[in-house]
């Protein structure tokens, strides 16, 4: 009885509050689509960001290409040692695989800290992405400890109609962060977000459970570098569909 009087003050509390702390953030950067998400990771862990695209048009739209940028804090997140063994002709395929024909840039001279995803389709061959659609999949190692940030955004998203206006307004990105293969919120590393979860984050905020480095890491979603009940929200939110992804 006493857990449970702690839990439901605790989420009480949480409740009502304002403003309640996401790990993602859709918006918008130098006027593009883009999804942002803070992190706060340990040395050593690895990062998986599978980024997503999908249109919302008041009318069916073939697009003719897309480009995305990720950009990173270099000295926390380096690419995976996977990533970096993968041949430059075969990169398309094995971080793309909806698109093995995608033009890759892992190092852009200008900008370092920039990764560049670059569909164009042919005339004959445009693309659908009426649904959310998986469009690139990069493998970090994390260098340093604490807050770093990936920030993915729309760079073109042009239509399959004379002159290939932009389609920007209507492009939408999101971002699936993997800790160690595991999401953001599946504290259990069952391969599931789900209540089990977000009952693990409240024992582990009124001190009935402890956690390793790795299931800090899940249970803090929104990245602040503390776990509270913001996060055990954040995670019942996504299990009903009121939180698109953690």
């Amino acid at each position: 009885m006493k857990l449970k009087r702690l839990i439901s003050a605790a989420m009480a509390a949480a409740l009502g509050c304002t403003c309640i702390l996401s790990a993602a953030a859709a918006g918008n950067y130098e006027g593009r689509p883009s999804y942002s998400k803070i992190l706060n990771l340990k040395s050593g862990q690895t990062v998986t960001t599978n980024i997503y695209v999908k249109t919302e048009t008041p009318k069916p739209t073939k697009i003719a290409g897309v480009q995305v940028n990720l950009v990173r804090d270099v000295n926390a997140l380096d690419y995976s040692a996977r990533v970096k063994g993968i041949p430059e002709d075969e990169l398309s395929s094995e971080l793309c695989p909806n698109f093995p024909g995608m033009l890759i840039n892992l190092h852009p001279e200008l900008n370092p800290d920039h990764s560049m995803f670059s569909l164009m389709l042919s005339p004959d061959n445009r693309f659908d992405f009426s649904s959310r659609t998986l469009f690139a999949s990069v493998e970090f190692d994390v260098k340093k400890s604490g807050a770093t940030n990936l920030n993915a955004y729309i760079v073109s998203y042009p239509e399959d109609s004379d002159g290939f206006p932009s389609m920007l307004q209507y492009a939408k990105i999101e971002q699936e962060i993997l800790i160690n293969g595991y999401k953001l919120g599946d504290v259990t590393e069952d391969n599931a977000v789900s209540i089990a979860d977000a009952i693990l984050v409240q024992k582990h905020i009124v001190g009935i459970s402890t956690f390793d480095s790795l299931e800090e890491t899940l249970a803090d979603v929104d990245g602040n570098g503390s776990i509270t009940i913001a996060d055990a929200i954040a995670i019942q939110k996504n299990i009903v569909g009121l939180l698109n992804l953690l």
